[in-house]
């Protein structure tokens, strides 16, 4: 084995690692998140843990002098990321996190895939392959079982607002996703993802300031931590390990891989925090997780 298969193996085995870690730092993100909430409201938790994410990618561009003044060819993928996927998506994780269990909560937020679907297909004229179609049934399927009996008597508003501010969290997601697939910015993922979040930030600061400008905050060392793992690990890392795990592996598997996200987040949430789960979310569930296996071939 020459040196330079070698050097390629290493750098693949490095991709896995680093991928199975983003998948345990995101999954685990989801209930540690909703026990932050215990600390500070919804909006302040979102906007420091930007203000965190962005001070901390910040730096690590300083020190990698990679810092990128972006041009005007890049500021529609910078603004439709940073508003939607990055600024409503928190927004609104954050607001359903506070009436929704985190293991549910993760996949109804993943469900952005099937949402994207019809406007592809209405507006950028793709076709609906057989795999797609059949994913985007049973996907609706299961989400239309995440939510309880109770919601469509209309018995619990708080539910009900729970499960739509995570449903347009996953309808966020898809903005972004269509402008990168179909947009014209040739920039690397990396130099872009401070720019991005200092629009979430921003845009996010300015809704907090207006919205809930006199919330109580209970400060301490836990709250920290929450804003740590959150805002470091699990916004700033997180991006960063996403864009070197896609220079080095197919997006295919990397896309597959990260189906493990709500599986973790799940796990962590009977851990942590002790959620029941029913038989009918966990079928609800593994028809969401069917649905986007379909999307994937």
């Amino acid at each position: 084995m020459d040196s330079s298969l070698r050097e390629m193996t290493a750098q693949t085995r490095h991709a896995y690692f680093l991928l199975g870690l983003l998948v345990i730092i995101w999954g685990t993100s989801w209930p540690i998140n909703k026990i932050g909430l215990a600390y500070i409201s919804p909006l302040w938790f979102s906007f420091l843990r930007l203000v965190v994410a962005s001070v901390f990618m910040l730096g690590v561009l300083l020190c990698k002098r990679k810092f990128y003044l972006p041009e005007r060819r890049d500021l529609g993928v910078i603004f439709t990321i940073g508003l939607f996927q990055i600024g409503l998506f928190t927004v609104c994780m954050n607001l359903g996190l506070m009436y929704i269990g985190a293991g549910r909560a993760a996949f109804l937020a993943y469900t952005s895939p099937f949402w994207m679907l019809p406007i592809a297909i209405l507006f950028f004229g793709e076709k609906l392959s057989w795999s797609k179609g059949v994913g985007f049934v049973l996907g609706l399927g299961g989400v239309i079982l995440l939510f309880p009996a109770e919601i469509f008597h209309l018995s619990d508003h708080k539910i009900l607002m729970g499960n739509g501010y995570l449903l347009l969290a996953a309808v966020s997601l898809t903005v972004p996703l269509l402008h990168v697939r179909y947009g014209k910015s040739k920039c690397a993922p990396l130099d872009l993802i401070f720019w991005q979040l200092l629009v979430a930030t921003i845009f996010v600061g300015l809704v907090t300031f207006f919205t809930d400008p006199n919330s109580s905050i209970h400060w301490g060392e836990n709250l920290f931590f929450y804003l740590f793992y959150t805002g470091v690990l699990a916004t700033g890392l997180g991006f960063l390990l996403l864009n070197i795990v896609s220079k080095s592996l197919p997006v295919t598997y990397t896309s597959f891989c990260l189906l493990g996200v709500p599986f973790i987040s799940l796990i962590s949430s009977l851990l942590l925090l002790h959620e029941q789960l029913s038989l009918v979310s966990s079928t609800g569930m593994l028809l969401i997780s069917l649905g986007l296996l379909c999307y994937l071939r």
